[in-house]
C-alpha cells in the first residue's frame, strides 16, 4: 500500500552566458529555454520512493557566418533522503534543441521512529556557458500513530477512520484524522501506524498525505 503526493514546481530557466545570447562581428546566437522540475515521493511500511525529474526544452537560434565549438547541456539531480543519495547525479547529455525528460530514482529502507527529510534539486548546465536552470526544494516524512474512531460503510466496502494514539511527541500534520479504504470484506485494525508525507508550500502552508498500516497500539508520533 503506497500513498503519493506529487508536486509540481515548474520554472522558466534563465540562461547565462553564451548558452543564452553572444554575438560577434557577423555572427549571433541565442538560446531561449524552458525547463521545469518534478518530484514525487511515496511510502510503503518498509521503504520511501523518491522520483526527481526534469522535463523541458530550448531553442537555439543562430543567425550569420558564426563557428561555433560543440555545444551540450548536461541535466544534474540531487535526490537526497538522510544519508542516501547525497550527491549530484548526471542523468544526461543533450543537444540545445533537444527535448529534455529524464529523472533521477532512489529507495530509502524506513524506520518510523524517525523523521526524514526529501532533499531535492535540479540543474541545467551548459558547457559553454555554465549553469542556465536551478530548482530545488524538500519534503518533510513523519509517522503519526492512530487509534481507530469509527467505521464508515460505502457500497464498495469499509472505511477506517483514525484519531491520533501518540505515547509520546506531537503529529507534524498537527491532528489529522486518517481514512483508510480497505475495500469490500476488509476489517479495520484497533490501531494503525501512519506514514505521513507533509509537504510546505512557498507560503508556509502545510500540506500531508498519509498511508496506514496495522499497529498494536498507541506509539511515539513526529
Amino acid at each position: 500500500m503506497k500513498s503519493n503526493l506529487w508536486l509540481t514546481i515548474a520554472a522558466v530557466a534563465v540562461a547565462l552566458l553564451a548558452c543564452k545570447e553572444a554575438s560577434a562581428q557577423g555572427c549571433s546566437v541565442s538560446y531561449d529555454p524552458s525547463f521545469s522540475l518534478w518530484e514525487d515521493v511515496s511510502a510503503d511500511a518498509t521503504n520511501i520512493y523518491t522520483q526527481v525529474g526534469i522535463d523541458g526544452s530550448g531553442t537555439m537560434t543562430v543567425e550569420g557566418m558564426c563557428d561555433l565549438p560543440y555545444i551540450t547541456h548536461t541535466a544534474y539531480i540531487w535526490n537526497s533522503v538522510g544519508s542516501v543519495g547525497n550527491s549530484w547525479v548526471p542523468t544526461g547529455e543533450f543537444c540545445p534543441d533537444c527535448y529534455v525528460s529524464t529523472e533521477q530514482d532512489d529507495i530509502v529502507p524506513y524506520d518510523p521512529a524517525q523523521n526524514y527529510t526529501f532533499d531535492y534539486e535540479g540543474q541545467m548546465w551548459c558547457n559553454i556557458g555554465g549553469e542556465f536552470f536551478d530548482v530545488f526544494g524538500s519534503i518533510k516524512i513523519s509517522t503519526t500513530y492512530g487509534l481507530l474512531q469509527g467505521i464508515i460503510s460505502i457500497p464498495a466496502g469499509n472505511v477506517c477512520v483514525y484519531v491520533p494514539a501518540c505515547s509520546s511527541g506531537t503529529p507534524t500534520c498537527g491532528n489529522p484524522t486518517g481514512e483508510d479504504y480497505v475495500g469490500e470484506g476488509g476489517t479495520c485494525s484497533a490501531y494503525s501506524r501512519g506514514s505521513f508525507i507533509s509537504a510546505l508550500d512557498e507560503n508556509g502552508n502545510r500540506e500531508c498525505a498519509g498511508v496506514y498500516f496495522q499497529a498494536t497500539g498507541p506509539g511515539p508520533c513526529n
